[in-house]
């Protein structure tokens, strides 16, 4: 990326951060400063990191949900969150081109995972703070249906919590 187009990103941004961060406290149910952003060059770095690892990994997750599954993921995004819980995360969105990722608790961006989609338009971006974890959680259309598909891949816990695991009972 050249000088002037990140300058231009992070003049947008500036723009929107304050916005951004009432959006985010609200979903979250946390209180996010400024400086819980990162710069868009550390941002970038990251972003890169997440989907060419995507693309490059083999999946310790990698589920398709229909609509009439909610249940279900809503079910395995619980065991992740506590799988996650003592870690925190930079979660990626859109609005990160222009404010950066934001450093926050996993159980929060999971626990309120629909509200953040929502935010995105259609999707779930987390990495742990020391790279080594990945959660993607996608919201697509395809043939006039909706799905989610959860993939999660790194060094990652078991999937699993007192006996129930990920996609149990199907």
């Amino acid at each position: 990326m050249n000088r002037k187009d990140l300058l231009i990103r992070q003049n947008v941004g500036r723009k929107e951060i304050d916005n951004y961060i009432s959006k985010l406290n609200n979903i979250l149910h946390i209180s996010l400063q400024k400086s819980d952003f990162l710069d868009l060059e550390k941002t970038d770095e990251i972003k890169n990191l997440f989907y060419e690892s995507f693309n490059t990994s083999t999946m310790a997750l990698n589920k398709t949900y229909n609509d009439s599954e909610s249940i279900a993921l809503t079910n395995d995004i619980e065991i992740l969150a506590q799988q996650f819980q003592h870690k925190e995360v930079y979660l990626i969105t859109k609005e990160s081109e222009v404010c950066g990722a934001v450093k926050i608790p996993s159980v929060n961006a999971l626990n309120n995972f629909m509200a953040v989609i929502k935010l995105d338009g259609d999707s779930l971006n987390l990495i742990t703070t020391d790279y080594l974890s990945y959660i993607y959680l996608d919201y697509y259309e395809e043939y006039g249906k909706f799905f989610y598909q959860l993939s999660v891949w790194g060094s990652v816990p078991p999937l699993s919590q007192s006996g129930a695991s990920i996609g149990a009972g199907k």
